[in-house]
């Protein structure tokens, strides 16, 4: 390590007051990551263990609410600390425990609520080791790129970094650093996952669990690209440029690589803390709208969506304008899918079962030799599912309880358990579980009928 480096000057961007900082102090918090396919396949065995039993207890929940207390916390210490060795490892265990915290219907509800940690907070890495893979990546000193450099993260993710800086002219920008060698250990784990998943009889199908981890090896390898997480930042700016109170950071292209990626820094709060400053339930309706609109746009007229949505890759800055984050995950569907998706939707306000039923089978859902629900046992499912966009009125997620209804509902219609989504769609369901999640922390109103109407007739399908 060059001496020099232990002068180089932090700038928070908070207090944007300077501050020297010495990478070779290392703080509490900070982790090395484990890259040793061993000692990775080691922890991976324990997380597996612990999904199990989450998922057990999940079942004992479904038909026998008067469970042990103490089998229930037990289950949360469990979850405390896969949250911990998930957090260290990134890579495929972090991610599959962002995965299974965006679907409580997968495994205990409660569980599920103590991995939603990994949504916003993981310990970083030691900053020598960020310091390091910054000057390999630019062949350059710090001191010859930046003016202040932020020690500490603004956030840490499955497989990189960001940190607050200022280049050389000034600028203010937000570096995603990738982990060094977290690329080389995604396929490893990947399989390590699946196996042990598959051996301790998770309360998942085979077909489930692949299904599972083909989503987090796509989503992966994709965010493992920084070049092309530059382009789709580029290119989702100009998509959205219609829709009022959407903004994506500007990336710097001349300082990007496929490890990192240097763009505009954005301030602002996570965009649920940051709706609930706001007192009008208009303005904080009219912001929801807006970001309903994103995914409506996305699907039905991209035909491509963004796949990490959880909440801490959505900002609301001082003007109330939505900041979209890390666009390193993308998929494109195909066009037939999603106008299906609407037909199906058209099929259940015309309250036409026979109808929904052959589109759901177009799609795919469910075995081929699968029994298909009765046309009032459909009809009820849906009203739950659909409730959202079943109505020209206001729709408020926050007043949305379906979980207990949804569950006491399948016990007596096991029919549906078999109704499993064909692969294509499993990346739209879970972006739809994450906006879900996300919009029932906010108290706000959205005719979303209206809104899949419009999509339906830019469609040309009304």
């Amino acid at each position: 390590m060059n001496p020099s480096h232990k002068s180089l000057k932090t700038h928070s961007p908070e207090t944007h007051s300077p501050e020297t900082h010495s990478p070779e102090t290392t703080s509490p918090q900070e982790k090395s990551i484990q890259t040793g396919r061993f000692s990775r396949a080691f922890q991976i065995g324990k997380i597996a263990a612990k999904i199990t039993g989450s998922a057990i207890i999940d079942q004992f929940k479904k038909t026998d609410q008067s469970i042990n207390a103490s089998v229930i916390e037990a289950t949360k210490q469990n979850a405390k600390m896969m949250v911990k060795t998930m957090g260290e490892m990134k890579g495929a265990a972090m991610k599959l425990g962002q995965f299974l915290s965006m679907d409580p219907d997968m495994i205990d509800e409660d569980f599920a609520k103590e991995l939603a940690v990994l949504q916003k907070e993981a310990p970083p890495v030691p900053f020598r080791e960020i310091q390091n893979a910054v000057e390999k990546r630019l062949k350059k000193s710090f001191e010859e790129s930046f003016l202040f450099f932020d020690p500490k993260p603004l956030g840490t993710a499955s497989i990189g970094q960001v940190h607050f800086a200022i280049l050389k002219d000034g600028r203010e920008v937000a570096v995603k650093v990738q982990y060094e060698g977290i690329k080389d250990s995604l396929e490893s784990d990947l399989k390590n996952i699946g196996t042990l998943l598959k051996l301790s009889k998770m309360i998942l199908s085979a077909e489930q669990i692949d299904g599972l981890l083909k989503e987090i090896r796509e989503s992966l390898v994709q965010e493992a690209d920084y070049l092309k997480e530059a382009q789709n930042l580029i290119d989702f700016a100009t998509y959205f440029a219609h829709i009022p109170n959407v903004r994506l950071p500007k990336p710097y292209l001349e300082y990007c690589t496929p490890e990192l990626l240097i763009m505009e820094y954005m301030p602002g709060q996570p965009l649920i803390k940051g709706l609930k400053t706001i007192d009008s339930f208009e303005k904080r309706s009219e912001i929801v709208k807006s970001f309903i609109q994103i995914f409506v746009f996305a699907f039905h007229e991209l035909h491509k969506l963004n796949v990490d949505p959880h909440p801490g890759n959505f900002l609301l800055n001082d003007q109330h304008e939505i900041v979209l984050l890390d666009f390193g995950a993308t998929k494109q569907f195909n066009p037939e899918i999603s106008d299906l998706v609407l037909k199906a939707l058209m099929a259940f306000w015309q309250d036409d079962m026979p109808k929904l039923k052959s589109i759901l089978q177009t799609l795919g859902f469910g075995r081929p030799d699968c029994t298909y629900p009765s046309d009032d046992a459909l009809r009820t499912h849906q009203q739950m599912m659909l409730a959202p966009m079943a109505k020209h009125e206001l729709f408020n997620f926050s007043k949305w309880q379906i979980h207990e209804k949804l569950r006491e509902f399948l016990l007596s219609h096991s029919e549906f358990l078999n109704l499993i989504p064909p692969s294509e769609l499993l990346m739209y369901f879970r972006v739809l579980a994450g906006i879900k999640g996300t919009l029932t922390q906010v108290d706000a109103g959205v005719n979303i009928r209206k809104l899949a109407e419009d999509a339906c007739m830019q469609r040309g399908l009304m």
